[in-house]
């Protein structure tokens, strides 16, 4: 992360979300993670995270493909109908998303631990960047990150998973609000 006020050369280098060697080793590790995690758990986790994969993708695609339209809506509906964006159509096929991936995560996680789910992730994402595409992506990186480690941390420890889900995502908050406060400083 640069020091305010230090901006890089081009667009994409300055908005990007994975921009040292360190945040590359973390991707890469987590991506051998996902690819060994079949061999390493029981059926039915696999299952489980399987619907949760399926539909968390299913909801990320839904987003990048009507990202200008949601952000409109998000802006102002009636600007966004005015510019013929069929806001009720848009608005209710990501409701719709939305809700499936919360049904598939309240088996897992459970009804209260899937709020810590919706606002640790975009605080933390807050924290280390700005913008509204840096954002929501990051804040979905931290959310897959948080379900999927405490999944596994709990699968592996034999702990409840709910809770050791919110634990993950409070302390990724935990971290980004460090780091995101020195870098201000």
């Amino acid at each position: 992360m640069d020091p305010s006020g230090i901006f890089s050369t081009s667009y994409a280098r300055d908005s990007a979300l994975v921009r040292t060697r360190a945040q590359w080793l973390a991707l890469a590790l987590f991506g051998a993670a996902l690819l060994l995690y079949p061999w390493l758990a029981s059926p039915r986790l696999v299952a489980v995270a399987n619907l949760m994969l399926v539909t968390s993708i299913a909801l990320a695609t839904y987003v990048a493909i009507f990202f200008k339209e949601l952000r409109a809506i998000l802006f102002s509906r009636v600007d966004a109908e005015a510019a013929g964006i069929r806001a009720t159509v848009v608005w209710t096929g990501f409701l719709i998303l939305t809700a499936a991936t919360l049904t598939v995560n309240f088996q897992t996680v459970g009804g209260l631990m899937i709020y810590s789910l919706i606002c640790n992730p975009a605080a933390a994402a807050f924290q280390l960047t700005r913008g509204c595409g840096p954002v929501l992506a990051l804040a979905a990186v931290f959310g897959a990150a948080s379900g999927l480690g405490g999944f596994l941390i709990a699968a592996a420890t034999d702990l409840p998973s709910g809770a050791v889900i919110v634990l993950v995502s409070s302390a990724l908050l935990g971290v980004a609000a460090l780091i995101g406060r020195r870098g201000r400083h």
